[in-house]
């Protein structure tokens, strides 16, 4: 279970979809540039909502012949519900007991995508923050509130897509700013975006 996450237009759908007969959560229409890679059997839901979550996700328990499950992204998973809170509300802003609600929801999506026989990989964008007190500056995957966190904590392995020395590139251990892990202790800090590589190495 994987979570990418890095700047927009890296490559991280490319990535994903490389890896073994990947069925699609596509919540932000953003498969253009992987749709030469893919299959063209391959199946593709697209996610509005927490409902539509659950929906697709009692479908993918039936499909046998995949093999990965690609979320992307829940950054706009994410803001897709916050969106429809405020919609439904006609506020700006949600109150805290709503706020807790989303964040609620998006652990009961990733522990049910925990929950799947298969490879799972969530794709979020990258966030930028700065601690109010210490003014130390930190990146981690763009979700809402301590989420980052905590999802961070229930997958396996957390890499930091990104684009070092003109090349794309996994980090895969946390540095003193950049949020990343590597369960397994099987992989560099720093490995070229192969899916193969990486997945040999990971069940090796």
């Amino acid at each position: 279970k994987m979570l990418i996450y890095g700047p927009s237009g890296v490559g991280k759908t490319r990535f994903a979809a490389s890896f073994p007969s990947p069925i699609f959560l596509d919540v932000e229409d953003g498969l253009l540039g992987a749709k030469d890679i893919l299959p063209p059997e391959t199946e593709i839901y697209q996610v509005r909502s927490f409902e539509d979550m659950l929906t697709a996700l009692d479908r993918i328990k039936g499909k046998p012949n995949y093999k990965t499950v690609v979320v992307d992204s829940m950054t706009a998973y994410s803001r897709y519900m916050m969106d429809n809170l405020l919609q439904k509300t006609k506020r700006e802003k949600p109150s805290r007991d709503e706020y807790e609600v989303i964040k609620e929801k998006l652990r009961r999506t990733i522990i049910k995508l925990k929950e799947l026989k298969m490879h799972v990989i969530i794709i979020c964008l990258d966030d930028v923050r700065e601690n109010d007190l210490t003014k130390e500056v930190s990146i981690i995957p763009s979700l809402i509130g301590k989420i980052a966190k905590e999802a961070s904590e229930m997958l396996d392995e957390v890499f930091y897509f990104h684009v070092r020395g003109n090349e794309p590139t996994l980090l895969t251990k946390a540095t003193g700013i950049i949020q990343a892990k590597d369960r397994s202790g099987k992989l560099s800090q720093y490995e070229k975006p192969d899916s193969k590589v990486i997945m040999e190495k990971l069940l090796s």
